[in-house]
């Protein structure tokens, strides 16, 4: 971005708004902006490989809360039936 290519370039920030007429706080938002290409290099794929992750640990516990529960439900069930 040409703000962006100013401040780096070392022109003072009233000049690069009055150059693109936008307020100096515009031009320190956009200095501070991050690129989506920045964003993308920010959040590692570790951090979301460590997301899938938990989530995936998240879904056999519970799995494994309801196999249990299912053994319990099918115990209980031999138990109210009559044997002759």
């Amino acid at each position: 971005m040409k703000v962006r290519e100013s401040f780096r370039k070392g022109i003072p920030k009233g000049k690069i708004a009055e150059t693109f007429s936008i307020s100096v706080t515009s031009v320190n938002r956009i200095i501070r902006e991050k690129t989506a290409a920045e964003r993308q290099e920010a959040e590692p794929k570790q951090k979301k490989d460590d997301l899938f992750k938990r989530k995936i640990a998240d879904i056999e516990r519970r799995i494994e809360e309801l196999e249990e529960k299912i053994l319990q439900m099918s115990r209980k069930k031999k138990k109210k039936c009559f044997r002759f």
